[in-house]
């Protein structure tokens, strides 16, 4: 049964599922978002290695997110919709529950569980199955009831759905249809999360992270928003995705700012402090790396993006915790390149076999290697 406390939660669930009916485009034009599926690109695949199944029965589908080694989300959205398209249901249930336990780490430490949500999306989205698609998931869900990765699945289809007809343009390109569209579409992504609630509060975070990008993606208000993570965000402290997704409220182009934004990772440093250093630091810097975002420019007086002595910190705690993690390395390596420290470019830059360096950053391999005298140092 729910306490009193998640009821209180779902409550607020299914009311914001009712005012997205009205008031989805007003609440979403309010800001500009300029990509096409909120919160991408804040999942680690770039050495992922999946440890082996426990089951010895799986089928080809979901055997290869299993076993198999994941470079690319896309291939984990690959087998996770063979599987649905196999009706391979209690597969991909298994999969769920172990990966909840968050003992199944990619090799940078982060949960193997945070990158269901966003992999679900893109086999939804590249697929463009709609109909058949739902028809999967009723059946899924008809045949396992109560099934968390099954209202997982299906929170992703409406999101990946809603920003399908909303398109990939600026908000004020949006047609109103669009917009209608989108809000009913995102609000049956809610109803979905409250029926996640109907008979007890989920144990596994991934539904929690998904609703905050729901949230997001309708301009849920500030105090919703900030409620609903600060109920979750200490008794899943170590799960990253769920920061990641929050992290999203505070950029500038979703209605906060970049002092916001600092303040926000300040917290989850604190709060994460104990499993991961401060590692979220960079974590949580580097999915907004972008130009027109809150990029790193140590080189710039004004800058008001991370700094580099906290960055640097960072990736060394990520380093110490997940010494034989090439995604952390070669992102490090990215980042010192921007910088003037000459010693520890070289020193990572050793570690790096050139042909798997797999990071696309301001500047290429080559540039840094000269920039930083690395050709000169090792011909």
């Amino acid at each position: 049964m729910l306490n009193a406390h998640h009821q209180r939660l779902r409550r607020a669930v299914r009311n914001f599922a009712r005012f997205l009916t009205v008031n989805a485009a007003i609440a979403i034009c309010a800001f500009d978002p300029s990509h096409a599926v909120a919160g991408s690109g804040v999942f680690y695949f770039a050495d992922a290695h999946l440890q082996d199944c426990s089951r010895p029965a799986m089928n080809a589908g979901v055997s290869n997110v299993c076993g198999a080694s994941i470079t690319h989300i896309e291939q984990v959205s690959w087998a996770l919709g063979n599987g649905l398209k196999a009706n391979q249901f209690s597969e991909l249930e298994a999969l769920y529950q172990r990966w909840c336990t968050g003992q199944d780490r990619f090799a940078d430490g982060s949960w193997k569980l945070g990158s269901l949500g966003r992999a679900w999306q893109t086999t939804f989205e590249s697929r463009a199955r709609w109909d058949a698609d739902l028809s999967s998931l009723r059946a899924w869900q008809s045949q396992t009831s109560n099934s968390q990765m099954a209202l997982l699945a299906e929170m992703a289809y409406w999101r990946a759905y809603a920003w399908h007809a909303r398109g990939q343009g600026y908000a004020r390109s949006v047609l109103p249809e669009g917009w209608k569209l989108f809000g009913t579409r995102l609000q049956e992504a809610m109803h979905a999360a409250e029926r996640a609630f109907e008979n007890d509060a989920p144990k596994c975070p991934a539904v929690y992270s998904q609703i905050i990008d729901i949230l997001i993606d309708g301009g849920a208000p500030d105090e919703v928003l900030k409620n609903f993570y600060d109920t979750h965000a200490k008794g899943f402290a170590s799960y990253q995705q769920l920061h990641l997704s929050m992290a999203r409220h505070f950029e500038p182009r979703w209605g906060g700012s970049v002092e916001k934004y600092a303040a926000f990772v300040d917290q989850v440093v604190e709060l994460t402090r104990e499993t991961e250093g401060t590692g979220m630091y960079a974590r949580l810097y580097l999915v907004v790396d972008h130009p027109s975002r809150i990029p790193f420019e140590p080189d710039r007086a004004d800058s008001k993006g991370p700094t580099w002595p906290r960055l640097k910190k960072s990736y060394e705690d990520l380093l110490e915790r997940s010494p034989l993690s090439d995604w952390v390395r070669e992102h490090f390596l990215e980042s010192t390149c921007r910088t003037e420290n000459h010693a520890l470019y070289r020193r990572l830059r050793s570690e790096i076999i050139a042909k798997n360096y797999s990071v696309y950053g301001k500047h290429s391999l080559e540039v840094c290697d000269r920039m930083h005298g690395y050709l000169s140092a090792t011909n």
